[in-house]
């Protein structure tokens, strides 16, 4: 399984600290996001499939094909521009908490 270094997983924090100054869970959101994309690209697969990897390796085998397909349609959503803007995500999570 691939890994980051320590620097690496700082300058991705500070760079989301820039990006979504005085919202945390935001920044979370593209940490996580970002870590993921990089061991990914260590590992040579796309982030879909480096999901569906990690995915496959930690749950039921029943329960993934559910994930699978989940992961599929939200993938050809982004492909066909249907994706939500962070202006929107962001007004969201302050209605929701």
């Amino acid at each position: 399984m691939a890994r980051i270094t320590k620097a690496e997983r700082k300058k991705i924090e500070a760079a989301m600290e820039k990006e979504f100054p005085n919202d945390p869970a935001l920044q979370q959101v593209h940490i996580a996001r970002k870590v993921l994309a990089r061991k990914a690209e260590l590992e040579g697969l796309s982030f879909g499939e480096y999901i569906m990897k990690r995915h496959r390796q930690e749950v039921n085998p029943k329960t993934g094909l559910r994930f699978r397909q989940k992961v599929e349609s939200g993938l050809k959503e982004l492909d066909a521009g249907k994706g939500i803007p962070h202006r929107v995500v962001r007004e969201r999570l302050k209605k929701r908490f």
